[in-house]
């Protein structure tokens, strides 16, 4: 939608050229004063996108502007340390220059493409959804009396968030001092936590940070849901603008359920939420290449730095992306001279720097750590494998003879990595306990699926709505007519589903007393299809806000809580205290995260070692007044104390 109204705003002369000028100054100074840079970045994005328009069109120019940004943030993160430039100054440099080169450029005779009136109306078909989705989870969350951020704190939530901080205080990323190999989220994280972050009191950060990080998620799942939508909806080029109108809202839907929001919210897998729209916008890009395949080829080169530095294995996907165009366009690619030939070399040589200087060397040192495991839902390799089979098997059928020979290779691609990746990471868990299928083959085998499926919904709309030039052989009388058109945009959303309900929904409530045990999968409730919706419901998703509420209100980098018998619901506390003992990984003291995972709630001795562990200063805070003496008996060497918290608080 950003790249519509771009589209208006500079086509419409000098006036709006200055609107747009202005809108760009706002939110420079509105991040430079502490607030979000989500309205930065979007504008950013729109601004870059229409510069680009002109060469690539608005779809492949959108791509590239997209994953430029993301890729520069990527390796820019690890040079500001060494060159001396604060991160969060730098990025905002970096995004006020982009904006103002862009604007730089269509100010002097590069106007971008026009849109035509078909376009713009695919364009808000894709963009409905995630508007919905945002405004509902805007309108829930302003409502509501409780924080309504539980639904997005699970599981490896905590140390995303925490190590983003590692990144603000080092003022980059030190691999020296905070190795890590997928550093690509918490860059991320920072890059939204930063502004304004030195102006909050300590005791608010938390909350600061939390909805800085809410803000990314939201943005990310509706960039995956509007690019899904546009890559689905571009190849049914033959159908009515309605039929294609409504299958471009309802593909819009797919990130939005458990597939993807629903699974990477309940288990803190933000990184898999940014990975997957990365991957979805390279593959947009090589879809869409005839126009312009060696823009197409260098965006790929930028969507593997991206995702080396986000999950390194998915790279697999886009460096076969690329090599199929350089090999089918390699003329194009042998006439690339002086600042074409540049421009193309420089993401190519980006890629290769970040791989070199920066993956090699983690990987060299940590690259035992793919076989390790974590916490997974359930994920199948023959489902993983059925998914990549049917997406190809579609692919094959909609695109064979009938000059689309890029993208059926294309479909082929998807499942050669997707096979040659999981057999891969299979092999690196050689003489794992639990055995060679584990954490990093099933999130793997996840997140390449969720693309197969796109890949293949793709594929279904060409077969359903084909180009009058293009006729499916075989295919029955192509008449318009209302029955043919619903057959049509029932065609790719069925298909859709179909390799969706592979990976059935489950329940999104997390366990509490009320809630002990978790309903069987598959759970067909409308919460937990659309976890919009269970966040919106008291006994959801999001039903551990009470203690929320609690830990924003006693958590402070500077002090040392934990809660003991302080809820009448154990759940509670445990969520509580999860996120306090988390929190010293900021400050490099693993060992006190050790009991994030392992305190005994009902064990004295187990807060007498936590006591020791951490050192002088720790609060244990309870309305269990006997319990609370007890605990003070039983560790009296411990420099500590217990806050009897009266139980009407």
């Amino acid at each position: 939608m950003a790249t519509v109204l771009a589209s208006r705003v500079c086509r419409s002369g000098r006036a709006a050229w200055g609107l747009a000028t202005l809108v760009l100054l706002g939110s420079v100074l509105s991040t430079v004063a502490g607030l979000s840079p989500v309205v930065l970045l979007s504008c950013v994005v729109a601004l870059l996108s229409a510069a680009l328009s002109r060469p690539f069109g608005w779809v492949l120019g959108a791509a590239v502007a997209s994953l430029t940004l993301v890729a520069a943030f990527m390796a820019l993160g690890q040079l500001y340390l060494r060159i001396g430039i604060p991160f969060v100054a730098g990025n905002t440099l970096v995004l006020s220059l982009t904006g103002a080169s862009s604007l730089a450029v269509m100010a002097k005779g590069v106007r971008p493409r026009p849109l035509s009136g078909e376009a713009r109306w695919l364009a808000f078909g894709a963009a409905i959804t995630p508007a919905v989705c945002t405004a509902s989870l805007i309108v829930v969350r302003m409502a509501s009396s409780s924080p309504k951020l539980a639904w997005m704190m699970n599981n490896d939530s905590a140390f995303n968030l925490f190590t983003s901080q590692h990144i603000l205080r080092d003022g980059g990323v030190d691999p020296e001092k905070h190795p890590s190999p997928a550093a690509g989220i918490s860059e991320m994280v920072a890059l939204f936590t930063g502004p304004g972050r030195d102006g909050i009191a300590s005791a608010d950060l938390l909350e600061h940070d939390l909805v800085r990080a809410m803000q990314l998620l939201v943005l990310a799942t509706s960039a995956l849901s509007f690019v899904g939508a546009i890559g689905v909806v571009l190849a049914a080029r033959g159908g009515p603008l309605v039929t294609r109108f409504c299958v471009a809202v309802a593909v819009a839907v797919l990130p939005w359920t458990w597939i993807m929001f629903g699974q990477a919210t309940q288990f803190g897998f933000w990184n898999a939420i940014v990975s997957s729209a990365v991957l979805a916008t390279a593959w947009l890009a090589f879809a869409e290449a005839d126009r312009h395949p060696t823009a197409a080829s260098a965006a790929q080169a930028l969507a593997g730095t991206a995702l080396l530095a986000l999950w390194a294995p998915l790279l697999l996907a886009p460096a076969l992306f690329g090599l199929i165009l350089v090999l089918r366009h390699w003329r194009a690619h042998m006439g690339l001279r002086r600042w074409a030939l540049g421009a193309w070399l420089a993401p190519v040589a980006l890629l290769a720097w970040y791989f070199v200087f920066v993956v090699r060397p983690l990987f060299t040192s940590q690259g035992a750590a793919l076989g390790a495991d974590g916490a997974m839902f359930p994920m199948a390799k023959t489902t993983v494998q059925a998914i990549l089979i049917t997406s190809a098997a579609i692919g094959l059928l909609a695109y064979s003879g009938r000059g689309r020979t890029g993208e059926m290779l294309g479909a082929a691609a998807v499942l050669i990595a997707g096979i040659a990746g999981l057999e891969y990471l299979i092999a690196q868990r050689e003489g794992a306990p639990s055995g060679p299928w584990g954490y990093y083959p099933a999130k793997f085998g996840w997140l390449i699926a969720y693309l197969a499926i796109l890949v293949g919904a793709r594929a279904a709309a060409a077969i359903a709505m084909p180009s009058p030039t293009e006729p499916t052989p075989g295919a029955p009388d192509r008449r318009p007519g209302s029955g043919r058109s619903a057959a049509a945009a029932i065609a790719p959303i069925a298909t859709t589903v179909a390799m969706l309900i592979q990976v059935p929904p489950a329940d999104p409530r997390p366990l509490t007393a009320a809630h002990p045990v978790s309903l069987p999968t598959p759970v067909w409730s409308p919460g937990a299809i659309l976890p919009v919706l269970s966040i919106a419901q008291e006994h959801g998703s999001s039903e551990l806000d009470p203690a929320v509420a609690t830990l924003l209100k006693i958590s402070s980098p500077e002090e040392k809580h934990v809660l003991s018998r302080f809820h009448a619901d154990p759940a509670l506390d445990a969520f509580v205290n999860f996120w306090l003992l988390s929190q010293p990984v900021v400050e490099d003291n693993d060992a006190v995260r050790y009991y994030a995972y392992f305190l005994e709630p009902d064990n004295p001795d187990s807060f007498c070692d936590l006591a020791t562990t951490w050192g002088p200063g720790l609060e244990v805070w309870t309305k269990d007044v006997q319990w609370g003496r007890q605990l003070e008996r039983r560790c009296q060497d411990a420099d500590w104390s217990v806050v009897s918290v009266h139980p009407a608080s």
